[in-house]
């Protein structure tokens, strides 16, 4: 089944070529040329917080990658789904993630559990994917890591989009539990916004309590004004 989705990923790139989402400039892989890959880059630390060791954000969520994000989440283009996974994909390949996640860390990207924020079911079968699974479980398996769906929703929650920080809180509350054992796993967690960070705290809590040695965060875009 991999082997012929390939295939169909091939032609596609044939039939259709690929364009820069900024510039128009013709590529190969990802979303971005190399150059638009640069200043869309941010790769910004935001520091631990509550149960979450360290975090960080890939990308600057502005311009295009608010805009697939947008055409992912809300139109089901599951093409761009593809492309902001191999942007992924290359920064593993390009030792980027292994340098985040290994500062200050005796143990290597092979040890590490990865797993998403677990996305609300109902939006799930709506759309008819999991976005942090789609965007990082591939460089996660390439790294040496292992991937593991430990959380799941147990309620239906809100959209956060113009939820005051109290709002959040209660609309997080109990809403998510352990699937799987985290006893002494060190875990990467995974989401495709850093917003306000409290759905990655929410998370990161049920993981702690399950006895998770580290939660490090990793999401796929944010903004620095949410970090002021």
């Amino acid at each position: 089944m991999n082997l012929i989705r390939q295939l169909l990923f091939q032609a596609e790139d044939l039939l259709f070529p690929r364009h820069c989402y900024t510039c128009g400039a013709e590529i190969e892989e990802g979303l971005f040329c190399p150059v638009c890959r640069r200043y869309q880059l941010e790769l910004k630390e935001w520091g631990g917080r509550g149960n979450i060791r360290q975090g960080w954000f890939l990308f600057t969520y502005d311009e295009g990658v608010k805009d697939v994000l947008r055409k992912i989440k809300f139109e089901g283009d599951r093409r761009l789904i593809r492309y902001l996974a191999e942007e992924v994909q290359i920064l593993c390949r390009e030792g980027r993630l292994a340098s985040l996640l290994g500062a200050g860390r005796d143990t290597c990207m092979a040890g590490l559990t990865w797993c998403g924020v677990p996305t609300d079911a109902k939006r799930r079968e709506e759309r008819g994917f999991d976005l942090p699974t789609a965007l990082f479980r591939t460089a996660a398996e390439r790294s040496g890591g292992r991937w593991f769906p430990l959380l799941c929703r147990t309620r239906h929650t809100e959209p956060m989009f113009g939820l005051g920080p109290e709002e959040r809180r209660r609309n997080l509350e109990d809403s998510m539990a352990l699937l799987e054992d985290a006893g002494g796993k060190d875990i990467v967690l995974t989401d495709d916004i850093f917003t306000t960070g409290a759905t990655l705290e929410a998370a990161a809590s049920v993981l702690t309590e399950g006895g998770a040695a580290t939660v490090r965060c990793l999401t796929f875009a944010g903004s620095v004004e949410n970090l002021r």
